[in-house]
């Protein structure tokens, strides 16, 4: 496979939409760090308590899902140069719909005043639209995205597994609502649900446009074209052997060593990275090492090393924290700035000075910002050693580091309003 020769930049569609989709997120997790600290605590920290969960489905419909769309809604036209739907509504709908969905969930499993049946049912509901909606959105793109490197490879495929996750968390839904859904077993969906969205959905969609963009922004030497091909072919090949219900173990332990593999060989890439001092950097290190360990704590959970109500939340801090939203922190810092530096550039005239990234971003803040954030990841892991001091602790503590986030990335917005006005 050759590389693209170039950008298709102008085809990248309004930045209002991508933003609409993007700098939300810090904010609403900052929601989760404080649902954390303060929400219904009965039966945690195990991994099927209310608060638990809530907070798993908060995370990743409400934070990390609106961030990939609208990630998907700029690298397709520029990296694959394939334009999405032109329906505006449809693309400022999306985000709106997770948000909502993840409220019915966050109100379902916290059993609000006897309302839990009501509102699985509503999460069903809009979980359907929501699916509906990407597909009408992204799948006519997919069949012309030309399979060029690692990145457009994922990018063709990735719905595919965002689509199994909505379908049984749907039909989970739906069973717990009393909807006329398939009686299919419950313990079946959730590891086809949880498989999907952990290795087949964020693993393979982190590596992919970690491919490109670390090397990119961290100058690390490019993954060669055994790992653009094998791991995300491995990730979708495991999380299929889930379907069938007789493989579902054999399916998790090799869904672990790929992810196990794939980890330690990105850790060896990013050691090899010439810009270390970049805040980003030491969040991607957090991240490979967190997807390694938290991989590994499934493995031997899986092979009976390890007991205890303390390692799933253990290994789920590591994997969706740690190996998702870090990540995510960290090419938000990179791709906010950029893309107003972009927009900035195309839309002012060619004598206008436009600032460089760092001065709409300062490096010193983002840097004392990401420091924040690993503290409160060690405060996350700690949390079973007294949860009911610790997680008012970590819980406080991981809000107001994404607040901080959130008021950096609005500044940006803000000084690109300001230049455009000018």
């Amino acid at each position: 496979m050759t590389l693209p020769k170039t950008l298709s930049y102008d085809l990248a569609p309004d930045p209002a939409i991508v933003f609409f989709c993007l700098v939300p997120a810090p904010l609403l997790s900052a929601a989760a760090g404080f649902w954390l600290a303060f929400g219904p605590q009965a039966g945690f920290p195990d991994r099927f308590s209310g608060l638990a969960l809530a907070l798993v489905h908060w995370m990743m419909l409400a934070v990390a899902l609106p961030v990939m769309l609208g990630a998907l809604m700029q690298l397709l036209p520029v990296v694959a140069a394939v334009r999405v739907t032109e329906s505006r509504s449809a693309r400022l709908l999306l985000a709106p719909l997770c948000w909502i969905t993840a409220a019915a969930l966050i109100n379902a499993l916290s059993g609000f005043a006897g309302t839990a049946q009501l509102a699985f049912a509503a999460a069903a509901i809009c979980g359907s639209l929501l699916l509906l909606l990407v597909v009408f959105v992204y799948f006519p793109a997919l069949r012309n995205v030309e399979l060029v490197d690692n990145t457009t490879l994922t990018l063709r495929f990735i719905p595919l597994p965002l689509c199994v996750v909505l379908v049984a968390g749907v039909l989970m839904a739906g069973l717990f609502g009393d909807l006329p859904v398939p009686l299919l077993p419950v313990g079946w969906l959730l590891n086809v649900h949880v498989g999907a969205a952990s290795v087949a959905w964020l693993a393979a969609l982190l590596v992919g446009i970690a491919s490109t963009t670390v090397p990119m922004f961290w100058q690390t030497p490019r993954p060669g074209r055994w790992f653009q091909t094998f791991f995300p072919a491995s990730f979708w090949f495991t999380s299929l052997l889930l379907l069938i219900p007789a493989w579902q173990t054999i399916a998790l332990l090799s869904m672990a060593v790929s992810v196990i593999v794939c980890a330690v060989c990105s850790l060896f890439a990013l050691l090899k990275a010439k810009r270390r001092n970049d805040p980003g950097y030491l969040l991607w290190l957090i991240a490979g090492a967190g997807w390694a360990a938290g991989a590994m704590i499934v493995l031997a959970l899986q092979c009976g090393l390890l007991t205890g109500n303390s390692w799933p939340w253990i290994a789920g801090v590591l994997v969706l924290i740690a190996g998702v939203w870090l990540p995510v922190n960290a090419m938000l810092v990179k791709i906010i700035p950029f893309l107003v530096f972009l927009h900035l550039r195309r839309r002012l005239p060619p004598r206008s000075k436009i600032p460089p990234m760092q001065m709409l971003l300062p490096v010193k803040q983002a840097l004392w910002q990401a420091r924040a954030q690993s503290l409160t990841l060690l405060l996350l892991l700690a949390i079973p050693l007294h949860p009911e001091l610790l997680r008012v602790i970590a819980g406080f503590g991981f809000a107001t580091t994404q607040i901080w986030l959130g008021i950096l990335l609005l500044r940006v917005l803000w000084k690109f309003r300001k230049l455009q006005a000018s």
